[in-house]
């Protein structure tokens, strides 16, 4: 770990740091990869029509043989890629971050010149109303004033307002590819140094999902690109890093309310990782966050004479996700109709319908929990999906399918190096672990909500992190 992390009163923090990048969380790591195994086999035998349970738990198994297989020969027969690479390319290493930012440029637009894509579904909700925001002042749609975060619309608005929506979207994003990759490169030099920041930068440039989201407008590649920075911003032991990562947490926020408790873990968060003595830089970052989220709710308590922190889909999300028709996925409709209340009604209705029923039927929310899990873990191809298959772009079934097998044959060897460098690593604390909590987060949040393999895309950053510190402490170890 850079040695700024840790003040001088590490002692104090020993515990704590233990806690953040423990042995344990590799043990984690290793376990999501088993259940990405088993998740991608489950969904291909949904995807080729297998509905009874029976045989998509084979199915499942099955899946699961091959890469375990892979791992245990892998592990057997003492097989290292790097060293092996190490001996026959003694040389080779990742390139620039200039080169790589160039690479991944050319890659994102020439993915758009071939499929380019129509805004469809949420994502054409979103342009919508930055439409709306730009030609009457207001932000509302379909009769709602805060049903939809405002944070990416207001992201657009700026973007629509010098080019054509086609062009704004592309631009928005590549601009957003840009700022993600030089996070992950950052955070990663910092945590590991240049190798794994390099590692780290050719992974998120080479992704294949994150290539295909190219052409559409989805709100989850701001976080996406923001997250680094603001966990970078945490770990950093200066008070400056706080109030910006503040400041980026609180565009993140509006941008996808999930995210509304990190401003309070980081409460606790940031004293373990520096010591108590760093409570001021804490709450800085709290203030930062809330001046960014004030005006808003500001608006929200004009608008509805009462307290809205950002958005009024919280409690429908949530009822959705958790009632007798239920699936773990997207559901257009719960059980109950609410459409008879008002807006924020509506969301404290159906927030506690929801709860009610968590309570009453622990073991149907246990199963879908897990169903939610499945689908959180089993899918990489959502970019694929939405251009080519949503977004109406060019296509024919050949290429569709051809390209989604790309994002999850990538997804799945991901899955296999990380459980490779998982398993070698399990008896050291690693300072690259502490970004597996990022993942988490998210994982544990859609056990509950909805999900889907688009719900896990704001933090692949994690995985290229994660990769890029870990194969360098294995190459270190060998060496």
């Amino acid at each position: 770990m850079n040695t700024q992390i840790c003040n001088s009163d590490v002692s104090k923090v020993e515990l704590s740091q233990a806690l953040l990048t423990g042995k344990w969380l590799g043990w984690l790591m290793f376990a999501l990869a088993a259940l990405s195994w088993i998740a991608s086999a489950t969904l291909i035998a949904r995807g080729i029509g297998i509905e009874d349970s029976h045989d998509q738990f084979l199915i499942a198994l099955a899946g699961l043989a091959p890469a375990g297989f892979l791992f245990l020969l892998a592990k057997s027969a003492q097989l290292n890629l790097i060293q092996s690479a190490s001996k026959i390319f003694p040389n080779l290493q990742a390139p620039s971050l200039p080169a790589l930012l160039l690479l991944g440029l050319t890659l994102r637009l020439t993915w758009v010149w071939i499929f380019p894509a129509e805004p469809t579904s949420d994502g054409a909700s979103y342009l919508g109303l930055a439409e709306h925001l730009l030609a009457s002042g207001r932000y509302e749609i379909a009769g709602t004033l805060a049903y939809w975060p405002p944070g990416y619309p207001f992201f657009l608005a700026p973007w629509l307002l010098i080019f054509s929506p086609a062009l704004a979207i592309l631009i928005s994003q590549l601009w957003l590819y840009v700022i993600g990759t030089i996070g992950c490169y950052k955070l990663s030099k910092f945590l590991s140094g240049d190798e794994a920041a390099r590692i780290a930068a050719l992974l998120f440039t080479l992704w294949p999902n994150l290539i295909a989201l190219s052409g559409t407008p989805e709100k989850e590649t701001l976080p996406l690109a923001l997250l680094p920075w603001i966990c970078l911003g945490v770990i950093k032991p200066d008070l400056l890093s706080k109030v910006l990562a503040g400041l980026a947490l609180g565009l993140v926020i509006l941008v996808q309310p999930s995210f509304q408790f990190l401003p309070i873990a980081f409460l606790f968060l940031i004293p373990m990782l520096h010591g108590w003595r760093s409570l001021r830089g804490a709450l800085f970052l709290l203030i930062s966050a809330a001046i960014v989220i004030a005006p808003w709710t500001l608006r929200n308590q004009q608008q509805f004479s009462q307290f809205v922190l950002i958005s009024t889909n919280g409690g429908d999300n949530l009822y959705r996700a958790n009632n007798p028709l239920a699936s773990g996925g997207y559901t257009e409709k719960g059980a109950i109709d609410f459409s008879e209340y008002s807006e924020v009604e509506h969301d404290h209705v159906a927030k506690q319908q929801a709860i009610e029923w968590i309570i009453k039927y622990p073991g149907d929310f246990l199963k879908l929990a897990w169903e939610k899990q499945i689908r959180f873990m089993g899918d990489d191809s959502t970019g694929v999906f939405n251009t080519l298959k949503r977004g109406r772009g060019p296509h024919s079934s050949i290429a569709y399918v051809l390209c989604k097998l790309i994002a999850n044959v990538w997804w799945i060897l991901i899955w296999i190096v990380i459980s490779l460098l998982a398993w070698s690593s399990r008896t050291r604390t690693q300072v690259h672990n502490m970004v597996v909590w990022w993942w988490f987060y998210l994982f544990a949040l859609h056990s509950i909500f909805e999900s889907s393999g688009k719900y896990h895309i704001p933090v692949l950053w994690v995985l290229c992190v994660w990769l890029g510190g870990a194969l360098t402490a294995q190459k270190k170890g060998l060496s």
